[in-house]
């Protein structure tokens, strides 16, 4: 295993095949999962990793795991942020015994604890409604089915009618989230044999086309018992719907892209702290260029005043905080002028640092915000 950590660089000895599958990693115009891969001159080289949490297997085998700058507690009260799931903040996110664990291990372990105790209780069960085109028929004639699929002919029947079962929405995201762990790079075999001990009690839960559909559907109906395991199955799900380029999305691979975990994180702080009569808007489209050659930029956050005018216009920037480059400067300059605000704020991972510039008409202000502080934790 390849342990790394985010934007650090890291010397290893890589074989041929590892080496390729790695440069690999390195392509491509968006965020990579590597930045760089160097040769030193002794047969080493030297991987830094870029904006990118969590584990991943490579095609010759090799697993790399990618740790984050922030502790452990910081780093599940930003992914409880990304998620929207609050639960995953914990007293003590570290098990006994699992200290030298990765992300994807607790994840697995914090997982497969929670669906154990639901299945020993029962997997919820809902009614859904069910076609029959087939002696025994049950319920009410489907007119529209019969005259789409028979033509109305009389010898034919169609009917639907609500049947209770286990296949329902919450279900079907654990199952695609258990189906993915098992297939993810995990360090403990104990905790692989647990996940394959799930697999009968999930058997008869079908997999869903749309699993963010599926997310949706389930939240407004999900059982109290049901929260703490959705939430985590939620956050497997997160970690293998945004991977870049290069990396496999069979399930492979469970990483988190931390600059949109940091935006998120940003709105729900600006969100906490704005006035109640004011409007939060994320990533609001910003015309750049007129017509016809029209460029649109998206600003990360947008606060608006009660009559609907942007007061502030913040920009998320997952990188140490320090003195903010001319180009951050001035594309949230940009964003201001055309949004007609007069402040801006690049907001930085920090411990309540500040620095502010003016630029003609327009204030910004570099702002440094802690993790754990920003939600009431000490």
């Amino acid at each position: 295993m390849l342990r790394l950590r985010e934007y650090a660089p890291q010397e290893a000895d890589l074989a041929p095949e590892d080496l390729r599958a790695i440069v690999a990693l390195t392509r491509g115009d968006e965020a990579r999962v590597l930045q760089s891969v160097t040769p030193t001159g002794t047969g080493r080289h030297v991987v830094v990793p870029g904006p990118f949490v969590g584990r991943l297997r490579l095609p010759s085998g090799l697993v790399i795991d990618i740790r984050s700058r922030f502790d452990l507690a910081e780093l599940t009260a930003l992914l409880a942020t990304y998620v929207g799931a609050p639960s995953l903040l914990r007293d003590d996110p570290v098990p006994s015994g699992e200290d030298d664990a990765g992300l994807v291990d607790l994840i697995a372990v914090a997982f497969v604890d929670e669906l154990e105790r639901l299945v020993g209780r029962g997997l919820p069960k809902g009614y859904v409604e069910r076609t029959f085109t087939r002696p025994p028929f049950a319920g009410r004639p489907d007119v529209a089915t019969h005259l789409r699929r028979h033509a109305g002919r009389a010898d034919r029947l169609v009917t639907r009618a609500q049947r209770i079962t286990q296949d329902i929405a919450v279900n079907q995201v654990l199952a695609h989230a258990h189906a993915l762990l098992l297939r993810a790079p995990l360090r403990r075999p104990r905790t692989r044999s647990r996940l394959t001990a799930m697999v009968p009690a999930l058997s008869a839960i079908s997999r869903p086309v749309d699993v963010d559909r599926a997310i949706r559907l389930a939240r407004p109906r999900l059982p109290a018992h049901c929260r703490d395991v959705f939430d985590l199955a939620v956050l497997v799900v997160r970690g293998t719907s945004l991977l870049p380029e290069g990396v496999d999305r069979q399930g492979a691979a469970v990483l988190f892209p931390m600059p949109k975990v940091w935006e998120a994180y940003v709105e729900k702080a600006i969100s906490d702290e704005a006035p109640s009569e004011h409007r939060v808007a994320r990533q609001v489209p910003v015309p750049i260029t007129e017509p016809p050659d029209r460029t649109t930029g998206h600003a990360d956050v947008v606060e608006y005043d009660d009559d609907g005018r942007p007061v502030a216009v913040y920009d998320a920037k997952y990188k140490h905080f320090g003195r903010p480059s001319t180009d951050d400067l001035f594309q949230v300059f940009t964003y201001c002028r055309r949004l007609r605000c007069e402040r801006g704020v690049l907001v930085l991972p920090g411990q309540g640092e500040s620095w502010t510039v003016g630029m003609g008409e327009v204030t910004i202000a570099l702002r440094g915000l802690p993790v754990l502080a920003a939600r009431g934790v000490e």
